[in-house]
C-alpha cells in the first residue's frame, strides 16, 4: 500500500486499465476515516449529479439541438423530469429558444418557446376577433378566424402546435379582402404548413398580408 497521504490509481482502482473515452475519474476526500474514495463520471455528469437525457447527449457532451422553425411535430425531446432539465431545441427560422415540456418523439413531442408565447391569445375554436396576437391550435379541429369589419390596426397568428398543415386554419376578412397586392386579393387567407406565423395589417381597401 502508498504511505499515508499519497494515492496510485494504479493500486486502488478496480478493474485495472483505461477508463472509458467519455468518463472522468474523480478523488473525493473522506474525512471521518482519512481516506481518498475514487470514482468516475460520465462528461455529461461532470459537475451535476445526474446524467442528461440520451436525446441531450453527442458523444457524452450536452449540445442543443437545432432545427428550422417550430419543433413541434418534427423534432424528439426529454421534458424535465426530477433534476433533468429538459431537452431544448435552437429555432434557426425565428431565432428562439424552445424548450421541451412533453416527452415524445419527433411526431409526439410538445415544444414551448417563452419567447413566442409572452403575451397573445390561445385560440382554437373559430369565431370573430379584435385585432392582437394570437396562437392559433388547430391540432383538435380546423380553426376560422374571423376578423373585424373596420380595417384597422393588425393581427399576428403563430401556429401554436405545428398542426396547421394537418387542420387547417382560415382568416376570414369579414367583407374585407386580404392579400399582398390590391391585384392579389381574396376574401379569405388558407394558412398552411409552410405558414407557421404571419401578420396581417390594414391597408386603404383590403388587409395587407406581412
Amino acid at each position: 500500500m502508498p504511505a499515508p497521504g499519497r494515492c496510485r490509481l494504479s493500486e486502488t482502482m478496480a478493474p485495472p486499465g483505461d477508463l472509458p473515452f467519455d468518463t472522468l475519474a474523480t478523488v473525493t476526500f473522506d474525512a471521518p476515516t482519512a481516506s481518498f474514495i475514487l470514482g468516475s463520471v460520465v462528461y455529461s455528469q461532470f459537475g451535476t449529479g445526474a446524467r442528461l437525457n440520451a436525446s441531450d447527449q453527442f458523444g457524452g457532451i450536452s449540445v442543443m439541438q437545432w432545427h428550422a422553425g417550430n419543433p413541434n411535430g418534427q423534432v424528439a425531446g426529454n421534458a424535465a423530469t426530477g433534476a433533468l432539465p429538459p431537452s431544448t431545441c435552437w429555432d434557426t427560422v425565428n431565432r428562439v429558444i424552445w424548450f421541451c415540456v412533453t416527452t415524445g418523439s419527433a411526431a409526439t413531442a410538445v415544444w414551448y418557446s417563452p419567447e413566442l408565447q409572452t403575451g397573445g391569445t390561445v385560440v382554437n375554436t373559430s369565431g370573430i376577433l379584435p385585432p392582437g396576437l394570437y396562437y392559433v391550435d388547430t391540432s383538435a379541429a380546423p380553426v376560422t378566424v374571423t376578423v373585424l369589419a373596420a380595417l384597422a390596426g393588425a393581427y399576428t397568428f403563430v401556429d401554436a402546435e405545428n398542426t396547421w398543415g394537418i387542420n387547417h386554419f382560415t382568416v376570414n376578412g369579414n367583407g374585407n379582402d386580404m392579400g399582398n397586392l390590391p391585384a392579389n386579393v381574396a376574401a379569405t387567407f388558407l394558412a398552411d404548413v409552410s405558414d407557421y406565423a404571419f401578420t396581417i395589417d390594414a391597408a386603404a381597401t383590403y388587409w395587407r398580408l406581412v
